[in-house]
């Protein structure tokens, strides 16, 4: 299951702090807090006199909005509204103000001309993993990419070999809203890697839409990397 790592420089009394995450984990601990968002949406609507079937486009903005299962909650929400993503949601507040500012000083021209260079190349379907050790080969992938994930972007997970095990599989898919309907992109096959061994692995999507994925295994040094194609 893909996991970031987390680090606390001198955390207590000069001790340093260093765990991971898994994706899981994290959206249990964040759960309530990704039902109270719903609320001021809740709240809007109500004071505009209007129901959420009236909205048939979401901008998002803000980067919690790039949480996966808050995405997943607001797409469930308004379940028949188009999501707008060209615009990097750390983004949105300050160019929609900046646009504003443009019009209000009699350059909405000038902000028209620059409207193409603020578009930002997006992700059309979610990307997913699964890794392949003997003992779990019925897990289902886990999101690596969330759909309208702005490229290039880079990811880094790490993964704990079990005892005995001396081979690491991990497949590459892509898939729309469901991850049960996936679609086999590629895998990285490592074998005679060290027992209770460690594979760091690195995900990179280019601005072309290609998928360079490295593995590299800590104790023995040993590395495995594919490039996938864009579509």
């Amino acid at each position: 299951m893909p996991t970031a790592q987390c680090s606390v420089e001198s955390l207590h009394e000069g001790i340093d702090f260093q765990s991971s995450v898994s994706r899981a984990r994290f959206e249990s601990l964040v759960s309530s807090l990704l039902q109270q968002c719903l609320q001021p949406v809740e709240q809007v609507l109500t004071e505009a006199q209007l129901t959420k079937e009236n909205i048939n486009k979401v901008i998002v903005c803000g980067g919690t909005t790039k949480i996966p299962a808050l995405q997943r909650s607001l797409k469930d929400y308004f379940n028949e509204a188009e999501f707008l993503n060209s615009i990097v949601p750390d983004e949105v507040v300050a160019l929609g103000a900046a646009k504003q500012a443009a019009i209000l000083t009699g350059n909405e021209e000038e902000s028209k001309l620059h409207e193409q260079e603020n578009e930002v190349e997006c992700l059309s379907k979610q990307i997913l993993i699964k890794v392949l050790p003997s003992n779990s080969d019925q897990d289902k992938p886990q999101v690596l990419f969330p759909a309208f994930t702005p490229i290039p972007v880079r990811r880094q997970h790490i993964f704990n070999l079990s005892p005995e095990q001396t081979t690491f599989c991990m497949e590459i898919f892509e898939a729309d809203d469901s991850i049960n309907d996936t679609v086999l992109l590629g895998k990285v096959v490592m074998q005679e890697v060290p027992e209770n061994g460690q594979i760091t692995a690195v995900f990179h999507i280019r601005r072309e839409g290609s998928l360079h994925v490295t593995c590299t295994e800590k104790t023995s040094g040993k590395l495995e990397d594919v490039l996938i194609e864009a579509q």
